[in-house]
């Protein structure tokens, strides 16, 4: 089932609705279990009755705003358009319904079960913005120096310390080897197997895991969060945590090698706990990726 949160009056909420309409209506086309009940943010009972008037699936009666908060609130709803997914028992299976719906209009890979962790790219930037989480870097860096301040840098393409360009002068590391790519990718293995089990033991408390779990290689948000978070030049494991303004730098090695199933539970478990220390992020609250 997919709880959708929207009003009339948002252009990203007109713009979602009828492509979530061809999905629903291919779905139950093809006799899939699959239901939508829409939660109105709509302003006034007018407003809501237009709007729905072209959804063909159900809706919580504009009248019981109590339960449509609470339900907001429970699944812990904070822009709109939201679609979360979730099973029969009320479970979150996917906050990124809208994500989901918009890279796989078809519903292939319906009911859109996310990865235990996926690879850091242009459509993870939504959901780092809405809940905390964790990051491997798993492709060797480039660490240069500048010329001009001297300062070490991490693949960025420009200096961290004082934007002078990398072109010109920064005296770069070797390209990756075949060692590296075996490295890179125990490393990933390494992090699915520890967030699988997480999410698992999540699960059966009834809850869901405290952070999701992304993986960098060479695509180019990598950089813009290494430059985000201000890490230091060798970095292999952080946290952000935008919606609370902090981040989490893991200092248990400094090499793709050290990423093991245990220094990511660890690391995660030193987040749940508090034990590891939290530095605050230099950005006004509102703002995010």
């Amino acid at each position: 089932m997919g709880l959708l949160c929207g009003f009339v009056l948002m252009f990203r909420c007109r713009g979602f609705t009828p492509e979530l309409i061809k999905t629903y209506n291919k779905l139950k086309g093809e006799n899939k279990n699959f239901e939508v009940v829409f939660a109105s943010s709509d302003q006034d009972s007018k407003s809501f009755g237009e709007y729905f008037k072209k959804m063909p699936w159900l809706a919580i009666p504009f009248a019981e705003r109590q339960r449509k908060e609470l339900l907001a609130k429970y699944y812990k709803v904070q822009g709109i358009p939201t679609l979360v997914i979730v099973d029969p028992t009320g479970y979150v299976i996917n906050r990124n319904g809208v994500m989901a719906v918009a890279t796989d209009p078809s519903g292939a890979a319906y009911p859109w079960i996310p990865k235990s962790a996926d690879e850091l790219n242009g459509n993870s930037v939504q959901e780092i913005n809405d809940k905390p989480t964790l990051f491997i870097f798993a492709h060797k860096s480039q660490i240069w120096s500048c010329t001009v301040c001297t300062s070490n840098n991490d693949d960025a393409a420009r200096c961290q310390t004082c934007g002078a360009p990398k072109a010109g002068g920064g005296a770069g590391a070797a390209a990756p080897s075949d060692a590296d790519a075996k490295a890179s990718s125990d490393a990933v293995a390494a992090l699915t197997k520890a967030a699988a089990a997480i999410q698992a033991e999540a699960k059966a408390a009834n809850k869901e895991a405290a952070l999701d779990f992304l993986y960098g290689l060479k695509h180019p948000v990598v950089s813009r969060i290494k430059q985000f978070l201000e890490l230091p030049p060798g970095t292999v494991m952080a946290i952000l945590d935008i919606p609370n303004r902090c981040k989490y730098v893991w200092e248990g090695g400094n090499q793709i090698t050290d990423l093991t199933e245990k220094a990511v539970r660890d690391f995660y478990t030193g987040y749940v706990n508090g034990s590891i220390q939290k530095k605050m992020l230099p950005l006004p609250q509102q703002d995010g990726m």
